[in-house]
């Protein structure tokens, strides 16, 4: 019972609205829905991923989403495989490089070839990033 003076009643919401395919709907009216209405998820980043990965990974969701091409759930695992494919990269140019120091002191062939074969990997992982990345928009 609400009998005291201090007690106050919980109140609703005078307008309630309702966000669907179709429109945004408020008191059974329709509202206009521009793009900016729509709320697009945020979603964390993989727990395996590292902390500059993880960088990586919510700078590529920004920049789809101010492409206007939100992510949805679907489109996480490819994301992820292009920025471990970058990383990959990047790991693979350090190699190269200390190849090259090592094969500069050295003329054993067997270095040679090593350099060479960091070299075609580097290639293969670069082409591969980029046919992700045009895949995914970014």
């Amino acid at each position: 019972m609400w009998t005291s003076g201090n007690a106050r009643r919980p109140q609703l919401p005078s307008r309630t609205h309702f966000f669907t395919a179709q429109g945004c709907f408020a008191n059974d009216k329709i509202i206009a829905m521009t793009k900016t209405d729509l709320k697009t998820p945020d979603f964390p980043a993989p727990r395996w991923l590292t902390r500059a990965e993880k960088a990586e990974f919510h700078r590529v969701i920004s920049i789809r989403k101010a492409a206007g091409n939100p992510v949805s759930e679907a489109d996480i695992p490819p994301i992820c495989d292009l920025i471990s494919a970058r990383s990959r990269i990047a790991v693979l140019r350090g190699l190269f490089k200390r190849a090259v120091i090592d094969c500069r002191e050295s003329d054993f062939t067997s270095s040679q070839r090593h350099l060479l074969a960091i070299g075609r990997d580097i290639d293969k992982a670069t082409a591969a990033a980029q046919k992700m990345a045009a895949r995914l928009g970014v």
